[in-house]
């Protein structure tokens, strides 16, 4: 992958992990859709702030945003963050609405993870993650922070299972305080995707 090199860098990044999450009654624009969802990230991560929007860059079919935290808010000292609080971020890459790639940046310690969505209906998707981390001094193998960060982040997206399995469509939303720059946008950027005109492979020819 040209435009994350840590899936390939193994001298620099342990080998990644792979987990099949497997048919999860969820649309491909779920997880992408927890980019501009910044106040979640203290009711379902544990975060103790809500996020605060760094970058919004759209150009056709991709997206790339940075959102800003504060890791181990409030805290002397966490597993994460063992010599207290730390400014860091997710910067997130999306191609399209079923692949997209969130970059947790906490000092030099970078944590990348892929996400997948395959629809296999209209209300559910094929679901698959890859998982990285940068390297630690004196680790060969992901052990100590590095395994503990590989485990909790495949822990952190069945959390949104949660949400993502019970949303409605809802025509108009209220947007909760904040929201409604970036999700308005999300939305308006994610319209691309979708077709009115019903799937038929005659028509796919003919368009090709």
């Amino acid at each position: 992958m040209a435009g994350h090199p840590e899936f390939l860098d193994e001298e620099n990044n342990y080998p990644i992990t792979l987990d099949h999450v497997g048919v999860r009654k969820i649309i491909p624009q779920s997880p992408v859709e927890n980019t501009p969802d910044y106040y979640h990230f203290m009711w379902v991560h544990g975060a103790g702030q809500p996020g605060k929007p760094l970058l919004w860059k759209e150009d056709q079919h991709y997206l790339h945003t940075r959102v800003g935290f504060v890791y181990g808010h409030g805290k002397k000292a966490t597993w994460m963050t063992p010599n207290g609080p730390v400014f860091g971020e997710i910067e997130t890459e999306a191609w399209g609405l079923g692949l997209s790639n969130a970059r947790f940046v906490l000092e030099n310690f970078i944590t990348n993870q892929l996400t997948a969505a395959t629809p296999v209906d209209r209300e559910h998707s094929q679901l698959f993650e890859t998982i990285t981390v940068n390297r630690q001094p004196g680790e060969p193998e992901p052990t100590g922070r590095a395994a503990r960060m590989i485990e909790f982040q495949k822990g952190q997206i069945r959390r949104d299972f949660a949400i993502w399995e019970n949303q409605r469509y809802v025509e108009h939303p209220p947007f909760a305080g904040g929201e409604e720059e970036h999700y308005a946008r999300f939305r308006r950027w994610s319209k691309q995707f979708y077709s009115d005109q019903p799937y038929t492979a005659n028509a796919q020819i003919a368009a090709a």
